[in-house]
């Protein structure tokens, strides 16, 4: 159960992270789970919101790399 939680917290970063960064930069069509995901949650926010959820998802990731 601990190992599952942190697998999903990681993944849950690393995707929350990736959205919002594909989100300031308008999409890449190699990445459209990221592109539509980042459209769909952070697509009418502001370029300081959305580099908020940004960094946020870049703690969350290196929290988790960090106690593995």
């Amino acid at each position: 159960m601990i190992v599952a939680s942190f697998i999903i917290f990681h993944i849950g970063s690393r995707m929350i992270a990736q959205s919002s960064k594909m989100a300031m930069e308008g999409g890449d069509p190699w990445q459209p789970f990221a592109s539509g995901l980042g459209q769909l949650l952070f697509g009418g926010l502001s370029h300081a919101a959305q580099m908020n959820w940004w960094v946020a998802g870049f703690w969350g990731r290196w929290a988790a790399s960090w106690r593995s």
